[in-house]
């Protein structure tokens, strides 16, 4: 084996395993606290920003948080630039307004809903932001079967950009990353390390836009 691309969140102890091989290798938007690994990364903490920056200009106050995962650096970086943003607009995020999934699967977006379900109809938020597109998805699948129109009821915003999001109706606002730039980088870099080319270990941050479709609109 020559070099090797991971994509996506491993746990610290799968680097430090392929690490005692000396396999050049490149982490794509892994999070991975160590040194000496070439990694590329999305700009979280921003893309959490744009969200906010986004719903709170349409009108949006009592929002609703569904997080990745609380083990997993990706999605409370996103949470965190969010927070953040909410907080320098003058709002603010009620603590028991957010919700942890243990996936990000759109089953447990769906599931997710139906146990929160009587706390949103109660409190009555007028916006939902899931740190990854396949939790906003299947909360969007639950609302809908529950004779909930988005976004005229509710607004959803999720995080990824996938073509999955433009094809699911409505259709979601995201935020997303040309990740085509990122593999195509990755493998130039890969292609360094393998044939020992000058190139020192570095984090390099990929800039995210937020893309607006039917999913949003003022409350």
């Amino acid at each position: 084996m020559d070099g090797l691309i991971l994509i996506s969140s491993f746990r610290q102890k799968v680097i430090d395993y392929i690490d005692q091989f000396h396999v050049p290798c490149v982490v794509i938007n892994g999070m991975i606290e160590k040194n000496n690994v070439f990694q590329m990364v999305i700009h979280d903490a921003k893309g959490g920003r744009y969200v906010a920056d986004h719903l709170y200009q349409l009108g949006h106050r009592k929002i609703f948080v569904i997080i990745g995962s609380a083990e997993d650096k990706t999605h409370r970086m996103r949470f965190q630039g969010f927070s953040d943003r909410i907080h320098e607009l003058g709002g603010h995020i009620e603590p028991e307004n957010v919700w942890y999934s243990h996936s990000t699967s759109f089953d447990e977006g769906y599931q997710l809903l139906a146990k929160i379900w009587d706390q949103l109809v109660r409190k009555k938020p007028t916006a939902i932001f899931a740190t990854d597109e396949l939790l906003a998805m299947g909360a969007m699948k639950f609302l809908l079967e529950k004779g909930v129109q988005i976004p005229k009821d509710i607004a959803v915003v999720g995080f990824d950009g996938t073509d999955r999001s433009k094809m699911f109706h409505p259709s979601l606002t995201t935020v997303q990353v040309d990740k085509a730039k990122m593999g195509e980088d990755a493998v130039y870099h890969l292609d360094q390390l393998i044939n020992k080319k000058d190139v020192k270990p570095t984090k390099i941050e990929y800039e995210p836009t937020l893309v607006v479709r039917e999913s949003t609109n003022r409350p």
